[in-house]
């Protein structure tokens, strides 16, 4: 007679379609994992796992952490959710139900061989949450989920004759979601410039608390300064507007007037004609608008990432001034 836990699990393992796994019960004393297993190391701990799982034990899988695969987890979400993420798209590779009318699904976003970051994968794993609903606590790129064959030891879950509910195999394509890979380029060009602003951000407050004792009576000579500083701090992501940028914050902030800092910036940026040829006034009036808006939202507990986008627009009256003020 064929043991339908091991064959619950082999078909688990196969469509997850990866080549390590992480392991292990959970009960009084946390989660204690078997890490970078392989599907026949699984296959052959059935036997130990059957008995935790006796003890009361709750059994869980996740592609290992350490290979980075392209596999996001959703948790308790119901069939109709899973139907509806198929219509979008976003078809789950794996999907368990846990306990009676409740879900886990894996969603494979990237196809075999592709393997993803936990940063990406955990903004893949939010905006999945935020489409479908879900568990919030489940948000992350390492998230454990039930493993097949195995019941479900939550005392919750008790059946009146005592009786504990099996996680069962319902789905398992082990596709890639067709929407998948765009999401992923949507949410890792999100990350990444997320990553780059709040980098800016924290490199002001860095220029900030270590050039203090420049001497910015000359803002020019402080320009100069700040920026051989700055492409150190940079090394090979040193950008001219970058630095720019940070530096007329700073300068702002250090109580200069407007068009001071913008003659400054178009007197010393680097190969300004040149980057910016019929544009450079234009820049010049911009940079030194939208970082005279972010010094002042700065000062009232405001995040960077959060106004960001605004910038250009609460900078109009001010980009119109300093133009005025420098065209005089």
């Amino acid at each position: 007679m064929a043991d339908r836990t091991r064959t619950a699990v082999a078909h688990q393992l196969k469509a997850f379609g990866c080549e390590l796994f992480d392991v292990g019960p959970e009960g009084e004393k946390g989660l204690w994992g078997k890490f970078d297993k392989t599907a026949q190391e699984v296959l052959d701990m059935i036997p130990w796992l059957k008995r935790q799982n006796a003890q009361g034990e709750n059994i869980y899988i996740r592609p290992a952490r350490s290979q980075q695969e392209p596999l996001v987890f959703l948790d308790d979400i119901s069939l109709a959710t899973i139907d509806r993420m198929g219509k979008d798209g976003f078809a789950p590779a794996v999907v368990v139900e846990s306990s009676p009318g409740n879900y886990q699904a894996w969603v494979r976003v990237q196809d075999d061989g592709v393997k993803l970051s936990e940063a990406v994968r955990k903004a893949v794993s939010v905006e999945l949450c935020r489409m479908y609903g879900g568990d919030a606590g489940s948000r992350d790129a390492v998230h454990w989920g039930r493993l097949a064959g195995f019941t479900n030891r939550k005392p919750h879950h008790v059946s009146r004759d005592g009786l504990f509910p099996y996680a069962t195999l319902t789905r398992r394509t082990g596709k890639t979601a067709p929407a998948g890979p765009r999401l992923v380029v949507d949410v890792g060009t999100r990350l990444a410039e997320a990553n780059e602003r709040s980098r800016q951000a924290a490199l002001v407050d860095s220029l900030r608390q270590t050039r203090s004792a420049f001497d910015d009576t000359d803002p020019w000579w402080f320009y100069e300064q700040c920026l051989a500083h700055l492409k150190g701090d940079f090394g090979q992501d040193y950008d001219r507007s970058r630095a720019d940028w940070i530096i007329a914050t700073y300068l702002l902030e250090r109580g200069h007037a407007l068009a001071t800092v913008a003659q400054v910036i178009a007197d010393l940026s680097e190969d300004l004609q040149d980057r910016k040829t019929a544009h450079v006034a234009d820049y010049v009036v911009r940079t030194v608008g939208k970082a005279d808006v972010w010094r002042e939202l700065k000062a009232r507990g405001q995040r960077y990432e959060d106004v960001s986008g605004q910038l250009l627009e609460l900078a109009q009256e001010r980009c119109v001034a300093i133009q005025g003020a420098m065209e005089r």
